[in-house]
């Protein structure tokens, strides 16, 4: 199988339960990222701070495990939708880390809309291949549109992964063929 990751950035707890149940699923690679000025601790009031980031087009600081992207095959990033788009904290990361040639797929969750959360994300990754995205609305309480959305987007994940590990044999194969091993 192809070696992947999920990377992704949870406020209220919602985009950390998709996380960690892909991970569970997938058996790909963990990352969370965390802002060194922690929204979480400021109660209601997060809300306006994550909006206030976004209108601003602040980059907020971040923190996170050291990656080495090149490792890794298919990326899974996911994210909370504030403000009709992804959260800041993306914008440093993909200033900081850069992700080209890759097999990319989003997950966003949101209360309301997404807006324009996955266009920004597409367009802020130039020069990847894009597989599956999904939204999620509320996912650590809204059971019943979850499990079935969950369901077939873990699918489409694993297929996506199947075939990117069958294709990466098939030239290793050509290219060990045509050098005569």
């Amino acid at each position: 199988m192809s070696k992947g990751i999920i990377i992704y950035y949870s406020l209220t707890g919602n985009v950390d339960y998709i996380a960690k149940k892909l991970n569970n699923d997938l058996n790909f690679d963990l990352v969370e990222i965390q802002t060194a000025f922690d929204l979480k601790k400021t109660g209601f009031l997060k809300i306006f701070l994550g909006i206030f980031q976004v209108i601003f087009k602040i980059h907020p600081q971040i923190l996170y495990k050291n990656i080495n992207i090149s490792e890794y095959d298919h990326i899974i990033i996911g994210t909370p939708v504030w403000a009709s788009t992804f959260a800041p904290a993306f914008n440093r990361f993909f200033k900081e880390i850069s992700i080209k040639n890759k097999n990319v797929s989003f997950f966003v969750c949101c209360s309301e809309g997404v807006g324009n959360a996955l266009s920004n994300l597409k367009n802020s990754l130039p020069n990847n291949t894009f597989g599956e995205s999904a939204v999620f609305f509320n996912p650590a309480s809204n059971k019943e549109d979850r499990e079935q959305l969950y369901i077939d987007f873990i699918t489409k994940l694993k297929n996506i992964s199947l075939e990117s590990w069958i294709i990466k044999k098939y030239v290793i194969y050509r290219l060990l063929k045509l050098s005569n091993f």
